[in-house]
């Protein structure tokens, strides 16, 4: 919860007095301060205003080094010189006051609280609630000893909002919600400070009174306190509670307040959609585009609203239109899938080389994509042909290597694939994905068992947690024959990582060992999490015949 550091409004210096005052030497010293400082030196101002203030102990001049050394932020300075002002002039309640912060910038908490106290004594208000803010790094114990400083001074001015304030404040940075709500629940509305009414309404929420927390911030709302974050606070509880066209409302009357603000119109335009008032929501985000900020997050739902209604042109052209950055990816996964869908892979090739042009530093993520998705379409042969050309533009790109190592292994191109995660190797010695998935391979689909092993204990050495690597070393145990220690590893997978390509490793070690029950509940399992898993459905027709396994995947579909 933000509170405003104390202003300096009081701290601004009278006039310093010039003429016989001063000796020649300080007015000079004095007017290279000044010439600095409309020159924007302050660094030399400050030098000059320091050496004057210590020099002279003259209350204007050690309140203008005060400022300046704040505005530097030069925290051990300011504290010097603050503590010297109050020194000099004990009864200013701007010296207090620099005091004050300045201890609190240093974390000297409770000797903050003693100039604060004064301060309260003398001008009958001090900022405790700032004081009581910056307690939230320190020590519990060292907060108890502020918690316990404040209550003194409560003591002495009983009725001081600020000092209830900022007990509460502490109370809730110590967890104790019910104890911070009760010093505030006394108070009436117009006692307390701006800051107590936010911190009330939070307490109010997190004790589980949501409803009471929406009509605290009302009453002030009502009663003409408009302030954004009070309209913030209560439409992100009308949000919890599912009002969201009162959540909307309380947008809207900031909005009004508030102009085009990119994140409100952000957030009544999702309101909108997600009540359905597609209308709305579609002019809000062009709203949002005219501002010139947010634009990308905009068109990207603006392409999924036209994607809910099926126009699968307006849709692609917003997604279109999400250039480079956080939204770029997804914007270009979704123009992909409808392309694919709807134009097939001519006119996903089409897209995404007019993408490429467009965007030629996204060029090796726009041929991914694509490949990508060629490959989770089952057209193995159309993504090697797509990744061929990415590789020739990039022929260095790991990345892209791995990828069509992946898609020659769905054409049973096993030459091919370690051809290319050769390459990714000999570039990239420590790639434990690409070291793991040549010796999977070299284990699943050939006989190079021992060389396999090697490969996999390699990106075992650099992973040694990955579920997905003790799978593959459990895999090449098992046809080495080792079947005890292929059990121990692919149960260990299996249990980190539930998953139907280890349920078929798992079922199939289980099954040559002779738990078959055992084997046959993994596989089912393994049919629960993927239905249409493709080695689950090989290595049961392998083991179990096709008609049996053709009645555990229907035993599993009827579920």
């Amino acid at each position: 919860m933000p509170v405003n550091e104390p202003q300096w409004q009081l701290l601004e210096p009278a006039p310093t007095t010039v003429g016989p005052a001063f000796e020649r030497d300080t007015l000079y010293e004095l007017l290279v301060a000044e010439l600095a400082l409309r020159q924007g030196d302050h660094e030399t101002a400050l030098r000059h205003y320091s050496a004057q203030a210590r020099h002279t102990r003259d209350p204007g001049v050690v309140a203008q080094a005060v400022r300046l050394a704040t505005l530097e932020r030069d925290i051990g300075l300011a504290l010097q010189l603050a503590e010297l002002w109050v020194e000099v002039a004990p009864r200013d309640p701007s010296a207090r006051q620099a005091a004050a912060v300045a201890l609190i910038r240093a974390n000297a908490l409770q000797p903050a609280l003693a100039h604060l106290a004064e301060l309260r004594a003398q001008a009958g208000a001090a900022n405790f609630g700032y004081l009581a803010l910056q307690a939230a790094a320190l020590e519990p114990d060292a907060r108890q000893d502020l918690l316990a400083a404040l209550a003194e001074v409560h003591a002495r001015f009983p009725d001081d909002p600020e000092l209830a304030f900022a007990q509460a404040v502490l109370l809730d940075q110590e967890r104790r919600p019910d104890a911070a709500l009760a010093l505030l629940e006394p108070m009436s509305v117009d006692e307390l400070p701006r800051e107590a009414v936010l911190l009330k309404g939070r307490l109010l929420e997190r004790l589980g009174r949501r409803d009471d927390a929406i009509d605290w911030f009302g009453t002030w709302i009502d009663q003409g306190d408009d302030q954004a974050r009070l309209r913030y606070a209560r439409a992100r509880l009308l949000i919890d509670a599912g009002d969201l066209a009162a959540a909307q409302s309380d947008f809207e009357a900031m909005l009004l307040r508030v102009g085009d603000n990119p994140e409100i119109l952000l957030s009544i335009a999702l309101l909108a959609a997600e009540q359905n008032k597609v209308s709305e929501a579609r002019d809000y985000l062009q709203r949002l585009i005219a501002t010139g900020r947010r634009h990308d997050v905009a068109h990207l739902y603006l392409g999924e609203l036209a994607q809910a209604e099926g126009d699968v042109d307006a849709a692609v052209s917003a997604f279109r239109n999400v250039s480079p950055g956080g939204e770029f990816h997804s914007a270009q996964v979704r123009a992909s899938a409808l392309l694919l869908q709807h134009a097939g892979r001519v006119g996903l090739s089409r897209y995404m080389e007019g993408q490429r042009n467009r965007y030629p530093d996204e060029a090796v993520t726009l041929w991914l994509l694509e490949g990508g998705l060629l490959l989770e379409v089952n057209a193995p042969e159309s993504a090697v042909a797509v990744l061929d050309d990415a590789l020739a533009a990039h022929p260095d790109d790991t990345e892209l290597r791995y990828t069509r190592a992946l898609a020659r292994k769905r054409l049973d191109d096993i030459a091919g694939l370690e051809a290319d995660l050769r390459h990714v190797l000999a570039r990239e010695p420590r790639n434990a994905m690409a070291l793991n998935a040549l010796g999977y391979v070299l284990a699943d689909r050939t006989d190079r068992y021992q060389e396999a092993k090697e490969l996999i204990e390699q990106a075992l050495a650099m992973r040694p947690d990955e579920p997905a690597y003790i799978d593959s070393l459990g895999w090449v145990e098992y046809r080495l024959g080792n079947y005890p220690r292929a059990l121990e590893l692919l149960e260990q997978a299996y249990a980190a990582m539930p998953d139907h390509e280890v349920a078929a490793h798992l079922g199939e070690v289980l099954w040559v060992t002779g738990e078959r029950d055992a084997a046959v509940q993994v596989w089912t399992e393994g049919l629960e999490l993927e239905p249409d898993s493709r080695v689950l459905a090989e290595t049961m027709q392998r083991l179990l015949g096709p008609e049996r396994a053709l009645g555990v995947r229907s035993s599993v579909e009827q579920r």
